[in-house]
């Protein structure tokens, strides 16, 4: 902050002459230049570019841009789409100054308004100045609210139909739990007020030259359980089925139908490319070792050849309340994995809850403590939004207000120092009979004036910046109307707050004793 003080204060005097003897030399600005304005966001926007192509561990290639494969994750890439996002907020705050000389370079209208116009013409800095505070505050909050909004899907569950899931109302994981997931579900299912349940086991699959996004995972599970998961021709212990999506052919290599090279989960986003898509067909051919990736059982995984696909099926809409399906996934029935590639694995519980039942939740919590004091109960069907979530969104909106707040605050001051500037001036234009509902809409209009032009700025580059955000995140774009149009309004509150709240100094400097001068 002092360096900031310090820096702001020798820029701002860098054209102030003080001489003795209270010589006073006036001088109209030049005009402003836009050539290095727009060079700011533009630059912002360049090294946002060059953080998505760059090779990272989390996309080697360097190429394609989802929610997995995502340079920006990486530090060096998040520093750079920080870099240029700062830089895109300066550019938007040293635009204004400019645009509101272009808009006010030539305007007619009423008397109130010339008056506001000519001491814009003269003196736009200071308006703008004080305006530029609230232009940046407005266009960071929607550029955030706006990359909110592309990641509520993954924090708060769409109202649907309560059929469209299936029987099951709940989900329980037991880490460590996947030898024992049948047994588990068994003896969950013996619990009062549970009315079903059914048991499955699901991780991410590596390989020693391929990472657990380039492969599909595996959901290991009974007939009976994989039957609700997607629709079968027929199946027995031993058969393995591929999830339409990126699937393995039961020749060997991946399937190439309409989503390839494309995720159909909630992230979605397009991958990177045939490149990959060659690259997993190596990886991918039945009988490939491969063992489970981020393995939580004691020493190392133990490797285990792929199976030979039986079908490549299509999944029961809503059916896996965990959203997962349609990503890749391969369901093996237990004869078609070892044993062994099940330990230290989860295992994952769906329960349905019987009708009836007072306070499911707790009585679905209590049934899993007593079981496995390590089980977490979760509720997939719950349309509660996520609260961490709530809580950032709600923070961000208050984070926002409170900036609001301070920068109305500075206006305020601001706008009392100019009268005090001004005071032999609406001293002199009361004397000669000016009105003083002029001179007070006059002061209205030179506070709207750059305020109207801030808006309009704010909303534009706060859009851009937040589109950008999406990209670079693998997101898909979406805008938040409403939080733009409350942002809006507040900054719009706000000002027209201060300005009646300077009514009272204004009038005071309109007496005539305001006139005198040493």
């Amino acid at each position: 902050m002092p360096l900031l003080g310090v820096g702001v204060t020798l820029l701002a005097m860098r054209r102030v002459t003080v001489d003795p003897l209270g010589v006073v030399r006036r001088s109209g600005p030049g005009r402003r230049r836009i050539g290095w304005r727009l060079a700011l966001p533009l630059a912002g926007l360049a090294l946002t570019a060059l953080a998505l192509a760059l090779p990272t561990q989390y996309n080697p290639s360097g190429m394609g841009r989802t929610a997995v494969f995502n340079s920006v994750q990486d530090t060096r890439g998040s520093l750079l789409v920080a870099v240029g996002v700062l830089l895109m907020l300066v550019g938007v705050c040293t635009l204004l100054p400019w645009l509101v000389e272009a808009a006010t370079r030539r305007s007619g209208g009423g008397v109130s308004w010339q008056l506001a116009i000519r001491r814009l013409q003269l003196s736009s800095g200071p308006a703008s100045a004080a305006v530029s505070g609230v232009v940046v505050a407005v266009a960071g909050a929607i550029a955030l609210q706006t990359l909110f909004l592309g990641v509520s899907a993954s924090y708060e569950d769409r109202p649907g139909p309560r059929a469209a899931v299936g029987p099951y109302q709940q989900s329980v994981s037991f880490p460590g739990g996947g030898p024992q997931a049948d047994l588990l579900a068994e003896r969950l299912a013996h619990s009062p007020g549970v009315q079903a349940t059914a048991a499955y086991t699901e991780f991410a699959l590596e390989t020693p030259t391929a990472k657990s996004w380039e492969l599909p995972g595996v959901r290991i599970a009974g007939c009976a359980v994989l039957h609700g998961f997607a629709t079968l021709p027929d199946c027995k212990d031993g058969d393995a089925f591929a999830v339409q999506g990126r699937t393995i052919r039961p020749g060997g290599g991946t399937s190439t139908g309409a989503n390839d090279g494309t995720s159909t989960g909630t992230n979605t986003g397009t991958s990177t490319g045939t490149n990959r898509g060659t690259d997993a067909a190596a990886e991918t051919r039945p009988g490939t070792t491969v063992h489970a990736a981020y393995f939580r059982g004691d020493g190392e995984p133990p490797p285990w050849p792929l199976p030979a696909v039986t079908a490549t099926v299509e999944p029961v809409e809503g059916a896996d309340p965990n959203g997962r399906l349609g990503s890749g996934l391969l369901l093996l029935t237990p004869a078609a994995a070892p044993a062994a590639a099940l330990r230290g694995q989860p295992a994952t519980v769906l329960v349905a809850m019987a009708p009836g039942v007072p306070d499911p939740k707790e009585q679905l919590a209590t049934a899993v403590m007593a079981i496995d004091p390590q089980g977490f109960a979760g509720s997939p069907l719950d349309r509660a939004v996520d609260p961490t979530y709530l809580a950032v969104k709600r923070l961000l909106t208050a984070g926002s207000a409170v900036t609001l707040l301070l920068v109305a605050l500075s206006l305020l001051v601001g706008q009392l120092e100019r009268f005090r500037e001004q005071r032999r001036i609406l001293g002199v234009l009361n004397a000669v009979g000016t009105r003083r509902r002029i001179l007070g809409l006059s002061v209205l209009w030179q506070t709207l004036v750059p305020m109207a032009l801030g808006m309009l700025l704010a909303t534009v580059g706060g859009l851009l910046m937040g589109a950008v955000l999406q990209y670079t995140a693998g997101l898909p774009f979406a805008l938040d109307w409403g939080s733009m149009l409350a942002m809006s309004a507040i900054a719009a509150g706000a000002v027209l707050l201060t300005t009646a709240l300077g009514l009272p100094q204004l009038l005071r400097l309109m007496r005539p004793g305001e006139l005198r001068y040493e």
